[in-house]
């Protein structure tokens, strides 16, 4: 038997996260009280719907990525079935993976994990976006299976190591 692993999300990714979000906010609520000033209705109304759907989203990022950052959960657990990915809410059992490396895309790193059958892929809670960002991860990096980096604390090629070392110990 073997341990289990917790990797936790990034504070200082949340902190920065957070301060982008209130700026955001901040220039919205500019906008919007400028076009209210304007006297045109329909610069107001318009500005003022976009706003509400930008809170909207806003909102789920906090909630999602923010503030399980802020208070320190758990992003990663390995475990001797697999992974237990928090971020995207999915599991992978060991015995579905078949290996581990680090790719990168324009500005951050993100760790691919190769899956033998993908309708072996636990999904936690379902969302719109898990399918087409499946396909996405799956044409330009050959598996569906992408954890972004950038929501976990520690180096890029720590975190790497330290899954790739548990998957060794696991699946001999």
């Amino acid at each position: 038997m073997t341990e289990v692993v917790q990797l936790k999300y990034n504070k200082y990714s949340s902190w920065f996260g957070l301060i982008l979000i209130l700026f955001i906010i901040l220039m919205s609520y500019s906008s919007f009280i400028k076009s209210f000033n304007s006297n045109e209705t329909r610069n107001w109304i318009l500005i003022g719907s976009l706003d509400i759907i930008l809170l909207f989203f806003i909102l789920i990022l906090v909630i999602k990525y923010l503030i399980p950052g802020l208070i320190g959960k758990v992003a990663i657990e390995l475990n001797n079935e697999g992974i237990i990915e928090n971020i995207r809410n999915r599991q992978i059992a060991w015995n579905n993976i078949s290996g581990i490396r680090l790719v990168y895309s324009k500005s951050k790193a993100s760790i691919a994990i190769d899956i033998i059958d993908e309708s072996l892929i636990i999904y936690k809670s379902r969302n719109i976006f898990q399918k087409p960002l499946a396909a996405v991860a799956k044409t330009f990096w050959g598996t569906p299976v992408l954890i972004s980096t950038q929501y976990i604390e520690g180096k890029n090629s720590a975190i790497l190591e330290q899954i790739q070392t548990y998957y060794k110990k696991t699946c001999p």
